[in-house]
């Protein structure tokens, strides 16, 4: 499991110092929020999400694409103290969009774009969305898949879809109910969702990421 850690880390900084803008006033705080009232919320594994596609992903078509008032840059978190260059796209609000850069390996190509606001509006083409339940990620992707276990910085994470319908994406999962023993599902290790004691943690959808 160390190795899938690696890979793990290693997905990150290929698929995710920070040059920072400063946040907009009210005004384009509110200007982002109607923005975003009229966008395309729709993630298309592998292909889309909203406006942004391989083609259409550089830093420059993302602030054509979405208003400069709507766009920061900032840097985004990879996990175990890494970061990566990046825009937020949305800012501060449930449909905020990281996007990381990875220079040294595409200067063009984001390394990954997630969603995780509560109650976000992002969601796939089978209904897939941050708040998803474990039953609905597996009726999404059609059968049961794997993800590593819960309590460190990679925690929760899809490490296979089995060959599912929701290859090419990164999902991550949160338990709600702690409360429940599980000591069987914490660490370093790799879970499978055919484990009926699951159902006893409230397991749901924490983010949603993309990559081309």
């Amino acid at each position: 499991m160390k190795q899938l850690s690696f890979f793990l880390l290693l997905f990150a900084i290929l698929n995710m110092g920070c040059d920072t803008k400063s946040p907009g006033s009210g005004e384009a705080n509110e200007n982002t929020t109607d923005a975003a009232a009229s966008m395309d919320f729709t993630i298309v594994p592998g292909k889309s999400i909203g406006k942004i596609t391989l083609e259409n992903s550089t830093k420059a078509a993302i602030i054509a694409a979405y208003g400069a008032e709507n766009v920061k840059e900032d840097s985004v978190y990879v996990g175990e103290g890494f970061s990566l260059p990046g825009l937020h796209v949305f800012p501060g609000t449930k449909n905020e969009m990281q996007i990381a850069y990875d220079a040294e390996m595409s200067p063009d190509k984001p390394a990954f774009i997630e969603v995780s606001g509560e109650g976000s509006d992002w969601k796939t083409t089978s209904g897939l969305k941050v708040g998803s339940t474990l039953q609905e990620v597996i009726a999404a992707n059609g059968k049961d898949f794997k993800f590593s276990g819960f309590g460190w910085d990679y925690g929760g994470t899809v490490t296979n879809w089995e060959g599912g319908q929701l290859e090419g994406l990164l999902v991550r999962l949160d338990m709600t109910n702690n409360d429940m023993p599980a000591d069987q599902f914490m660490g370093d290790r790799e879970i499978n969702t055919n484990d009926p004691e699951l159902a006893k943690l409230g397991i749901k959808v924490s983010s949603i990421s993309v990559r081309f």
